[in-house]
C-alpha cells in the first residue's frame, strides 16, 4: 500500500524546524561533552587500549538496541471492511514490541503479549468521558466554549483541562484501565495540554480561573506548572496503583526535552525530514543519552532509501527508527491520512538488527567519523574512510567494562550513488592487530519466503550475509575493502 509524499509539517505545538539555534546549540552542547581527554566516571576503556564507551543506566519502558519498534495505531482489522492488519504485518518487520497503539482491549493486548510482543498503550489530550462523550473537565475559552487542537477541527473530539477534578479522573481510570489490560508502557500524545491551549484562547473552565484567582496570577501563568504537577501527580497515583513503576514516554517533536517532556522516561515522536542527516540524527541520541533519557523516532517519506538511511544510522547511534508503517501524514476533517511502507522495502534492514542482538544489546557509542562528524573525544579518528561516495559514516560501538568483547563497526552509506570504499582502522588505538579477525556482515537481500522462515523460528541470523574479510596493513593501520552498501552494514571485530 503506498502512502502520500509527506515533505514538511508543522508540529502539533504549530512551528518547524531546521538548522535553527536550536539545533547549532544541541551540537554544540554535543560537542563539549564529547571533549573528553581521558576516562571519567562509568567511562572506561573498551576492548581497544583508546577506546571508550560510556556505561549507560537502563531507562524504564525504553527498547533494547536490537528491538523494532511497530507502531499500529489502532487494532486491525477493526471491522469486516478494513483491509489492514496489525499481527501478519508486524511479524513482516520482525517487531519485537507494538508502540503507541490506541488500543485498551483486555483481550486484544492479551493476544499481544501471547505473540510475545510487548505493548505500549496510548492516552491523549482529549481522552472521552468514562461514559462516553467529550463533555466533563474539558479546556474552555473565555467564551465558555469547549476548544480542540487546530489539526483536530471536525473530529468531535475536545481537550481535557490538567486542573479539572472531572478530567483527572478520566485520564487516571483511561491509564489504570491500560495497565489492567497488560500495558507495559504507555505513549501520552499532545502532552503539553493545557500549555498549547494557551495559544487557541484557552483554559478559562471554573477550575483555572480559581487556581489563578488564588495564586494571584492570570490563567495563562499557572498552566505551565499545573501541566507539571499534573503528570508528576497523576504518575505517582499510576505507580501506587499498578504496584511498581510505570514507564512513560512522550510524543516530543523533533527530541524536545523541554517542559513537560523533562517528565518522561523517554520521548517517541517524529524526527523532521529537514533534519534527517547522520550529524543530526546522531547528535540528537547522543544528547538524549546524556540527559538520562532514551528516544524513539517515526519518520515519513516517500523516499526509500532517504528512509533505509535514516533506519541504519538510528540502530547504529544507539537510537530507533519505528517501522515506517501505519505513519502519520496529515489532517483531514474526518481523521488523518496514513503512510504504509512494505515489507520489501525495509524488512531486510529490520530483519538485520534482530539478527545480530549479540553485537547491539550491551553495546555503547566508543567512536564516531565521517563527513562532517568529527569526534573531540579523540586526537585523532579511529577510523578513516577513502574512496567511494565519500559519504560512508562509522560508529564504533562496544561494550563498557569487557575487554574481550568483539567490537562493532557500523557503517552507514548516505551517498545517493553508492560504490566500494577502503576502511583504514588505527591498530594501536584500538587494540587490535593483524591476526584479529574481521567479518562482514550486511543485510541478506530481501526473499519472503527466507524472512518468514526467520519470523517462524526466531532465527534472525539467517537474515545475514557473512563475509570473511582479509586485512591489509599499512602503517600500523588495518585496510579493509568493502563493497557497495545498501546502505548498512558491521564489521565484526574479534580477537581469535
Amino acid at each position: 500500500m503506498n502512502g502520500k509524499q509527506f515533505l514538511h509539517r508543522k508540529s502539533a505545538f504549530g512551528y518547524n524546524r531546521c538548522f535553527n539555534a536550536r539545533t547549532i546549540l544541541l551540537l554544540f552542547l554535543l560537542a563539549i561533552s564529547l571533549n573528553v581527554s581521558g576516562c571519567k566516571k562509568n567511562e572506561i576503556p573498551g576492548p581497544g587500549s583508546q577506546l571508550m564507551a560510556s556505561k549507560r543506566v537502563a531507562v524504564p519502558g525504553a527498547p533494547r538496541y536490537s528491538d523494532v519498534c511497530f507502531s499500529s495505531r489502532w487494532k486491525h482489522p477493526a471491522n469486516a471492511a478494513d483491509t489492514l492488519q496489525t499481527f501478519p504485518v508486524a511479524a513482516a518487520f520482525h517487531a519485537s514490541r507494538l508502540d503507541w497503539v490506541y488500543n485498551d482491549d483486555k483481550t486484544w493486548i492479551q493476544e499481544v503479549k501471547k505473540r510475545g510482543y510487548q505493548y505500549g498503550g496510548t492516552v491523549n489530550a482529549n481522552l472521552p468521558d468514562t461514559k462516553g462523550g467529550q463533555t466533563l473537565g474539558r479546556i474552555l475559552d473565555s467564551g465558555g466554549a469547549r476548544l480542540t487542537a487546530p489539526w483536530m477541527e471536525g473530529w468531535g473530539v475536545f481537550w481535557g483541562c490538567v486542573n479539572s477534578d472531572d478530567y483527572r479522573a478520566t485520564y487516571l481510570a483511561h491509564t489504570k484501565r491500560l495497565i489492567d489490560a497488560g500495558a507495559d508502557f504507555i505513549q501520552v500524545d499532545d502532552p503539553r495540554m493545557n500549555m498549547a491551549a494557551m495559544a487557541w484562547g484557552g483554559c478559562y473552565c471554573s477550575f483555572c480561573k480559581s487556581k489563578a484567582a488564588a495564586s494571584g496570577a492570570t490563567v495563562k501563568d499557572i498552566q505551565k506548572a499545573s501541566v507539571e504537577d499534573f503528570f508528576k501527580d497523576m504518575g505517582k497515583q499510576l505507580d501506587a496503583y499498578a504496584g511498581h513503576h510505570v514507564p512513560f514516554s512522550s510524543n516530543n517533536y523533533n527530541s524536545d526535552w523541554t517542559s513537560p517532556y523533562h517528565l518522561f522516561d523517554f520521548g517517541m515522536a517524529e524526527l523532521p525530514v529537514k533534519e534527517a542527516n547522520p550529524q543530526i540524527i546522531y547528535a540528537k541520541f547522543k544528547a538524549t543519552e546524556k540527559l538520562g533519557k532514551a528516544q524513539v523516532f517515526t519518520f515519513v517519506s516517500e523516499d526509500v532509501n532517504f528512509t533505509r538511511r535514516v533506519i541504519a544510522t538510528s540502530y547504529a547511534s544507539g537510537g530507533h527508527l519505528i517501522v515506517p508503517w501505519d505513519v502519520y501524514l496529515k489532517s483531514t476533517p474526518t481523521g488523518s491520512v496514513r503512510y504504509y511502507g512494505r515489507p520489501e522495502e525495509y524488512a531486510d534492514l529490520y530483519g538485520f538488527v534482530r539478527g545480530n542482538a549479540a553485537l547491539m544489546d550491551g553495546y555503547e557509542d566508543a567512536a564516531v567519523s565521517g563527513k562532517n562528524l568529527t569526534d573531540s573525544r579523540y586526537s585523532k579518528p579511529f577510523v578513516t574512510i577513502t574512496g567511494g561516495s565519500e559519504e560512508v559514516y562509522a560508529f564504533i560501538r562496544t561494550i563498557p567494562e569487557k575487554t574481550n568483547q568483539a567490537i562493532a563497526l557500523h557503517l552507514v552509506e548516505w551517498g545517493t550513488h553508492a560504490e566500494p570504499f577502503s576502511v583504514s582502522l588505527d591498530m594501536s588505538g584500538m587494540g587490535i592487530d593483524k591476526d584479529w579477525e574481521f567479518t562482514l556482515l550486511l543485510p541478506d537481500a530481501y526473499s519472503k519466503n527466507k524472512h518468514d522462515q526467520a519470523e517462524a523460528t526466531g532465527d534472525y541470523a539467517r537474515l545475514i550475509k557473512s563475509t570473511s574479510l582479509k586485512p591489509q596493513i599499512q602503517d600500523n593501520r588495518v585496510i579493509l575493502e568493502i563493497p557497495a552498501l545498501s546502505p548498512y552494514a558491521i564489521i565484526k571485530i574479534k580477537k581469535q
